[in-house]
């Protein structure tokens, strides 16, 4: 073999090395844009479940507020008022019947 001949067999071993090492570029920058874009829809649902996850916690807090105090303030708040009025009027009539 002369040596011209091999080195057109090394230049065209050297492009086929070449073409190979950009395809395999190629289809990693495919992967990597995939991923990113994975990446991205990822974190969107995650971000979607968290919202959901706090709005279960909001309600589930308000829940166990609700069940731990069955009266309401306003229920009380009524009640001592009602019982406020009943005393006045108790009174009143006491001592005026004095």
């Amino acid at each position: 073999m002369s040596e011209q001949e091999q080195v057109v067999s090394e230049d065209s071993f050297l492009i086929k090395i070449e073409s190979r090492l950009s395809n395999l570029e190629d289809s990693v920058k495919s992967i990597l844009d995939r991923g990113d874009e994975m990446n991205e829809v990822t974190q969107e649902k995650l971000s979607a479940i968290q919202d959901q996850l706090e709005s279960q916690a909001a309600s589930m807090r308000r829940l166990r507020r609700n069940m731990s105090n069955p009266y309401s303030y306003r229920i009380i708040l009524c009640g001592v008022v009602f019982f406020l009025i009943l005393f006045a009027f108790i009174l009143h009539n006491t001592v005026h019947s004095i």
